[in-house]
């Protein structure tokens, strides 16, 4: 099986997704062809699925590893979910002389600015209902290496420290973190992590 298959089984064992238009609207909007990124973690064809499932199959290993006791459906929305705000934002980078750059093969044009996290939040919340939980991980999957949010960040401001979910946060972080930086490598062409 490969890992856009493997993606939409996991997808639908979760009851608020299975029957939904979600699946169906993520393969059209292109979730299943598009890039991770313009030219580091998984920039190529398919490269955002493939960091999805990279997150996946990390978040299970550190719920295993360190016994945090995440729910199920919470693993599988977070991790795969989190990054459809890079839906339709990756255009090919041609150069003036009509070739893709090597160093750059992607341009970043978001016509519709909203924040990376709440980007996606507010896209999953057209399908289903999530969870405080999920919605604060994905909301903060990035940390503060997003837009405006190295003052986000800043736990005493926010209080996510003093969030009852702040293991769910952490350990989304933690995973898409280690899966681009650890797992992947710029450029590299279709590392699957299989653990």
């Amino acid at each position: 099986m490969n890992v856009n298959d493997e993606i939409k089984e996991l997808l639908n064992k979760v009851d608020r997704i299975r029957g939904s238009k979600l699946i169906k609207d993520l393969d059209r909007l292109g979730y299943f062809t598009c890039p991770a990124s313009t030219n580091k973690h998984n920039c190529f064809e398919g490269g955002l699925a493939l960091h999805s499932y990279n997150v996946y199959t990390t978040l299970c290993k550190f719920n295993e590893v360190f016994k945090l006791d995440l729910d199920e459906d919470f693993i599988i929305i977070t991790s795969l979910l989190h990054d459809v705000c890079k839906l339709g934002v990756y255009k090919p980078n041609i150069l003036k002389n009509g070739k893709i750059s090597d160093t750059k093969p992607y341009k970043y044009e978001d016509l519709c600015p909203l924040g990376h996290g709440e980007k996606s939040v507010i896209f999953l919340s057209y399908y289903l209902k999530l969870t405080t939980a999920e919605a604060l991980a994905i909301r903060w999957h990035i940390g503060p290496f997003t837009h405006d949010t190295i003052q986000g960040w800043n736990f005493e401001k926010t209080g996510l420290q003093k969030t009852p979910y702040y293991k769910e946060i952490m350990a989304v972080y933690h995973a898409d973190s280690f899966a681009s930086c650890m797992i992947e490598d710029c450029g590299a062409k279709g590392v699957y992590h299989n653990t």
